[in-house]
């Protein structure tokens, strides 16, 4: 009675107990393999669609923006002029016109820049050429402030610049938001873009 084995008292591995682990080993690999995939492919895509947004949107409008921007600092600064020299000179109800007149120029340029470059934008990402539309409309009040007749003397070229430069920082700031890829630092960046209005 040497080796002799008492069933019960010692049980036995079962071979269920020997492929169980294995099993188990194996689906996790499966699945981690599953999600891998998934997530490089998500990842994949969303380089491509920005790539494709870089270079199809931003890259080529980049003179627009600019342009646009420029041009819009240039009137302005220039029509302030205007009325500051015609103030004075000339009898108020032309005054009025002329200064009709510098603000619908503005608003001209306004409205070529949403044309040409914003609804292309609004076709594919609308709510970015939302945010841009409500980045130009804070622009336009501030430049009416300016306009207005109490704050002609004292609104400044630098102020004007400044004004301006903020707003070109910002349209640059929401062109980019869908493409950022960590939440937080996109929710911080769709946050900052209207930091300077007033």
């Amino acid at each position: 009675m040497g080796n002799t084995v008492l069933y019960g008292s010692q049980a036995e591995p079962s071979m269920w107990h020997n492929v169980f682990p294995n099993i188990v080993s194996g689906v996790i690999v499966i699945i981690l393999f599953v999600i891998a995939r998934h997530l490089d492919s998500r990842i994949r895509r969303r380089e491509i669609k920005g790539n494709w947004y870089q270079k199809v949107i931003i890259d080529p409008n980049i003179e627009k923006i600019n342009s646009f921007y420029k041009n819009a600092n240039v009137m302005v600064k220039r029509s302030i002029a205007i009325l500051v020299t015609q103030k004075t000179v000339i009898p108020l109800d032309q005054y009025e016109v002329i200064k009709s007149a510098q603000m619908g120029d503005f608003q001209e340029l306004k409205r070529k820049f949403e044309l040409d470059f914003v609804s292309l934008i609004a076709t594919t990402y609308p709510e970015v050429a939302g945010k841009i539309e409500d980045n130009l409309s804070i622009l336009n009040d501030r430049i009416t402030v300016c306009y207005d007749d109490r704050n002609l003397q004292n609104t400044s070229f630098e102020i004007i610049e400044n004004m301006i430069n903020e707003s070109k920082n910002s349209t640059y700031s929401i062109l980019h938001t869908p493409f950022i890829f960590n939440k937080k630092k996109r929710r911080a960046a769709e946050r900052n873009n209207f930091e300077f209005a007033d």
